[in-house]
């Protein structure tokens, strides 16, 4: 949705965004998430849709983010790419968004190999600012600030 600047799955209800998640990614099966039939409100009536691989999300997003994307994507969560081993993805390797020194990111005491972000808060904010109001001053669209990864 950062990336994209726009929501993945805006379903106005919960059975509405359900179907969103699998007309992108399929309806699961038996044999994709075993013990989906069985949880409390699957039901048998729910449309098949097959996976879009084609989808404007993944190819959209650029090549190094797709892969990223379709791991955290996946629908059973025994195979979903857990979030600690996301923020090593090589997507995250040039985050620090200000160019100065970076550090590596520590998550749950664990420093992220990948994962960077700026020394310097007070700086990046301060560049963020003076973006933005050149964004506004061209007419571009104002957008939110870079993504960052705080410790």
């Amino acid at each position: 949705e950062m990336v994209l600047q726009s929501p993945i799955f805006p379903g106005g209800s919960e059975i509405e965004t359900l179907f969103l998640h699998f007309r992108l990614l399929g309806t699961p099966s038996e044999a994709q998430w075993p013990g989906v039939t069985r949880l409390s409100y699957w039901s048998a009536k729910f449309p098949a849709f097959a996976p879009s691989r084609g989808s404007a999300l993944f190819t959209g997003s650029g090549a190094r983010a797709a892969p990223l994307l379709r791991g955290l994507l996946r629908l059973d969560p025994q195979r979903r790419l857990p979030a600690q081993r996301a923020l090593t993805d090589t997507y995250f390797a040039d985050l620090d968004t200000c160019g100065r020194a970076a550090r590596p990111l520590v998550v749950g005491g664990q420093a992220a190999q990948q994962g960077r972000h700026c020394e310097q808060e007070q700086g990046c904010q301060q560049q963020e600012q003076a973006s933005k109001r050149r964004r506004a001053s061209d007419g571009a669209v104002a957008r939110g600030p870079p993504l960052r990864l705080l410790a």
